[in-house]
């Protein structure tokens, strides 16, 4: 069985936070491709490269599952259930990504942490959000990603959904789930980018 492969891109104020990433995948043995890519100009056009990267990735190695974490993102534990537990290739999952419901009451879907199988299922997941993407590069590349669970969902592609600790915001989620010990730490370095884009 293939192992899998953690994947992120970054751009070029990303890449202390991407540097901490790789360290963190490294420590724990774990294979990893993290690219540099050159900067659209705005924050939003860049997150809305996601889904095409990760088609590339899905195309360059299409017999290994895939897992996206963003670039400001840091492994704190063994990721489990990517390596040893329900979501391994043959569990007839073909994706799973985090829909998290606040205290407040909404419902939101997370692309910072998200596992591929390598199935027709979870390549007709991407190939949707890559679809959806282009058509708005304004729109947050979650949101686009939440309407394309929906419609993969409706083909009958099977998309779990991952426990909070794999997506786990480094203040807004301490806040609201200190009980829960994050796998994946995500410390939305966009929060500096984007008020210097409004700052501008």
């Amino acid at each position: 069985m293939s192992r899998c492969l953690y994947t992120s891109f970054f751009t070029k104020d990303y890449w202390k936070p991407a540097a901490a990433l790789i360290q963190s995948l490294r420590e724990y043995s774990l294979d990893n491709e993290v690219a540099a890519m050159p900067d659209t100009g705005r924050w939003i056009w860049n997150c809305a490269l996601k889904p095409k990267f990760i088609g590339d990735m899905m195309a360059r190695h299409p017999d290994r599952p895939l897992v996206w974490t963003d670039a400001d993102s840091v492994l704190r534990r063994h990721p489990q259930i990517f390596e040893d537990g329900e979501l391994t290739v043959g569990a007839g999952i073909d994706a799973a990504v985090c829909e998290y419901k606040w205290l407040k009451g909404c419902k939101e879907t997370f692309s910072g942490t998200m596992w591929f199988a390598p199935t027709p299922g979870a390549r007709r997941l991407v190939e949707i959000w890559v679809a959806l993407q282009a058509r708005d590069t304004e729109v947050m590349d979650q949101h686009v990603l939440a309407k394309a669970v929906e419609l993969a969902r409706a083909e009958g592609v099977k998309v779990a959904v991952l426990p909070v600790s794999y997506c786990y915001i480094f203040d807004f989620h301490r806040s609201e789930r200190p009980d829960v010990a994050p796998v994946f730490e995500h410390f939305q370095h966009s929060r500096i980018r984007k008020e210097q884009e409004v700052s501008k």
